[in-house]
């Protein structure tokens, strides 16, 4: 990722650290030193200040023991991110800025119950409340007159306009002519005459408005329908247009000095989305509209035709934003359902470049003039990202990451030393002021923008331990673990993914195996991002193995059945099943080292397959939630243990088919199950469950032996793994807002780390575990035990 330049020092303020996730000072628990320590410590981790991540890690404080100590952590707030506005935003989204007369941006927010909010950008102060409607707002438009305060127009559900001394705060006009709601605003200064305010609403009309006056100039007639869209320009000539866009489907060009209409640009039902103006020097004003067909054209405001039709798109565009050039071109930039934005030369008609890179639809673009005398895009859309790009190159500068929730309206302006802002609202009710001119200071690690739902590893060729992992934001990520770099998404645009599994090619090399949120199960090189082999584009499951020979293998199930299939050369080797109704599959090793494979659903049951061979091994009884886990005996025998009737938990001799311990008894429903031995072999089960906790149970002596959380507490994720020097350990993290490791044959805690989130999933790899709280993950290298103090 290329960085922005950086603005000039003491030109603008520092962003605000207040506004880290990972910070401890808004922690409810930060009074409590330990939780502050490990707080910190994950904050430094996500700056790369392994200095300081080290020298907290050293804190035994109070005799506790030696802390879990994170090699690195993704921390969603970002450090270009100055100011998150709260307590003044409304599910409308709408926002605008102007700057007042001493270089200060200001930015208007609807809230709700119609209110509005004026905001200082540079010291991030709510300066004014709006309040004079009655009903919810819908729109606002800003303008600063020659000579006059900063105005700002607010329109709302209750039939009324009401114009805003943003200096004052207070109402100057009460705009009422509209028999239904005001849907849309636009504002003016014409070059001869006093500032204009163009409404628009359900009544099918625009209402033209004198701001110096508050009154009625013009009343405008010609739509059908409720007025979505509004734009005005001033032609060459110097005439005041106004252009407006409606569920009739049609645009139309108005002249505000005349009060009539101009022009019909187009009448096709359904064929109009936005629309954006913008005049080049000495020639004309055009008007550039968007539709749901993926198209857009731009138009002659002067003559009313139709210059050129924008085909770059194959899925609705909602999102549009016009400007100039550095060199006076005027460009326009389109944002689409099909996750790109497309860069357009107005004079040419032509792509200059297509910006890919979000994961979800492009629904807002903004415009705004970099430091360096290009030109910036801001887009944005329900994939959380707001992404920074230079449309000189295309290439994406920053992805700003923060919000918790969709990004509902879009601005940009500048502030004091040419620094570009952008100004987002979201549906998480807060809004964001962001320096898009690059921040200062140590960069954070960003990850994903939603919580981590999977984790799969493979060795790299030369050694590399890589981790892929999978978030509720349907994107890939490739991690470099131990040192903690983010090398790349799967697929660019990254691939929508929904699950992943990993596997080593004959010649070494990493797979890793996805399930698509298409269905696709795609083969990829992780080491480099790239796709290969589409096996189905009906997936449901899919796990991965390792043949004795090395082959790799899948297990895929789709519409037809259960296939297992060849990864190094895409083929299918054999059907096991077809029509199956599976929810769960693992994969393990029989008792000569071949993989078999357990699935497990509602109709089906538990099965166990032969990879190699393609044959059904043994079906066991048992339910199919939770799914079954994989585990090995005292004695090397592969068991799976499942969940049956009465809350029973039985371990199944792979080798026979036949139960070789059941324990019963569980006080409540199990909602996980994982297993591991204790160091003299006794094959131990660790159960999670609303009623029990988490407990750990002697299965062969069928009884409980310790219960780790007790059942207050939610505990989301429990996985089992062994330490370098042999000591088995059982991983835990939840409500708790910590991440666990315990003893098993004890029930002693070894270590653990407090988050500044619920954790959602932990996962052992090779040299460490991987943590999943809020849309963050940390990687934590394996401890060394202490002489007992710390370790078993």
């Amino acid at each position: 990722m290329v960085r922005a330049p950086e603005a000039g020092a003491g030109d603008f303020p520092e962003p605000s650290r207040s506004e880290s996730t990972q910070g401890s000072n808004d922690d409810p628990r930060r009074h409590r030193a330990e939780v502050r320590r490990d707080l910190l410590a994950l904050d430094a981790a996500s700056r790369y200040l392994p200095d300081l991540v080290r020298s907290l890690g050293g804190l035994r404080l109070n005799g506790s023991q030696q802390p879990l100590t994170p090699r690195w952590a993704t921390r969603r707030g970002h450090p270009a991110r100055l100011h998150t506005l709260r307590g003044g935003t409304g599910l409308a989204g709408a926002v605008a800025t102007v700057t007042r007369a001493d270089g200060v941006p200001l930015a208007v927010l609807a809230g709700r119950q119609g209110t509005a909010h004026v905001w200082d950008l540079v010291s991030g102060r709510r300066r004014h409340t709006l309040t004079g409607h009655s009903g919810q707002l819908t729109a606002v438009a800003t303008l600063a007159p020659p000579g006059d305060a900063p105005l700002a127009v607010t329109t709302g559900r209750d039939h009324r306009a009401v114009v805003w001394d943003l200096t004052t705060g207070q109402p100057r006009h009460v705009l009422a002519a509209h028999t239904g709601p005001v849907t849309a605003v636009a504002t003016l200064s014409p070059e001869t005459g006093p500032p204009l305010a163009v409404t628009a609403g359900h009544d099918h009309t625009l209402r033209v408005w004198d701001l110096t006056s508050g009154k009625l100039q013009h009343t405008l007639r010609g739509h059908t329908d409720t007025v979505l869209g509004l734009s005005t320009a001033i032609d060459p000539d110097g005439t005041a247009l106004a252009v407006s866009t409606s569920w009739d489907g049609s645009a139309l060009v108005w002249d505000l000095d005349a009060g009539r209409g101009r022009h019909v640009l187009t009448t096709r039902a359904d064929s109009v989305g936005s629309l954006a103006t913008v005049t080049a020097p000495g020639g004309p004003a055009m008007a550039v509209t968007t539709s749901w067909f993926g198209t857009a054209t731009v138009w002659d405001l002067t003559t009313g035709q139709r210059l050129h039709m924008l085909n770059g798109h194959d899925r609705p565009v909602p999102a549009i934003a016009a400007a100039l050039a550095p060199d006076g071109t005027p460009l326009a930039v389109t944002g689409s359902h099909d996750r790109t934005a497309v860069v357009w030369d107005l004079n040419t008609g032509a792509a200059l470049r297509t910006l890919a890179g979000h994961t979800d639809q492009v629904t807002a673009v903004a415009l705004a003039p970099a430091q360096d005398g290009g030109l910036l895009a801001v887009t944005t859309g329900p994939d959380l990202g707001v992404a920074v790009w230079d449309l000189a190159t295309g290439v994406r500068r920053e992805v700003l990451t923060g919000h918790t929730d969709t990004v509902l309206g879009l601005t940009t302006v500048t502030a004091p030393g040419g620094t570009p802002l952008a100004v987002t609202t979201s549906r998480d009710l807060t809004a964001g002021v962001w320096r898009l001119a690059g921040p200062s200071g140590p960069r954070p690690l960003l990850g994903h923008t939603d919580g981590v739902t999977a984790v799969a590893t493979a060795t790299a060729t030369d050694g590399t331990e890589l981790a892929v992992t999978v978030a509720a934001d349907h994107t890939a990520l490739v991690w470099e673990l131990a040192a903690g770099r983010r090398l790349h998404p799967l697929g660019e645009p990254a691939a929508l993914v929904t699950a992943v599994a990993t596997a080593q090619a004959p010649d070494g090399a990493p797979l890793a195996l996805t399930l698509g949120r298409d269905r696709a199960v795609t083969l990829w090189d992780p080491a480099t991002g790239r796709a290969g082999k589409v096996l189905t584009r009906s997936g449901r499951l899919a796990a991965s193995a390792q043949a004795v020979d090395g082959t790799p293998l899948a297990v895929v199930q789709d519409r037809d059945g259960l296939s297992v299939w060849d990864l190094a050369t895409g083929t299918q080797l054999h059907t096991l099943a077809r029509r199956l109704d599976l929810t769960g599959l693992a994969v393990t090793r029989g008792p000569d080292g071949s993989p078999l494979a357990v699935s497990s659903g509602p109709e089906a049951g538990v099965a166990v397959w032969d990879l190699t061979s393609g044959k059904h091994l043994f079906r066991l009884a048992g339910r199919a939630d939770p799914a079954p886990a994989v585990a090995t005996g005292a004695d090397g025998t592969p068991l799976v243990l499942t969940v049956g009737q009465n809350r029973a938990v039985t371990a199944w001799d792979l080798s026979t088919g036949q139960a070789r311990h059941t324990l019963t008894g569980h006080p409540g429903p199990i909602w996980s199950l994982a297993a591991t031995a204790a160091s003299d072999g006794t094959l131990l089960a660790v159960t999670s469950g609303r009623d029990a906790g988490v407990t750990v149970w002697d299965l062969a002596a069928g009884r409980r032996l310790h219960t780790l959380v007790g059942p207050a507490v939610p505990i989301w994720s429990v996985a089992t793994a062994t330490l370098p020097d042999g000591t088995p350990v059982v991983l835990t993290t939840g409500n708790d807002q910590r991440v666990t490791l315990w003893h098993p044959a004890t029930g002693r805690e070894l270590h653990h780390c407090h988050l500044p989130d619920p954790g959602t999933l932990v996962t052992p790899v090779r040299a460490g575990f991987v943590v999943g709280y809020g849309a963050e993950l940390a990687y934590f290298p394996w401890p060394r035990t202490d002489g007992g103090r710390g370790g078993a």
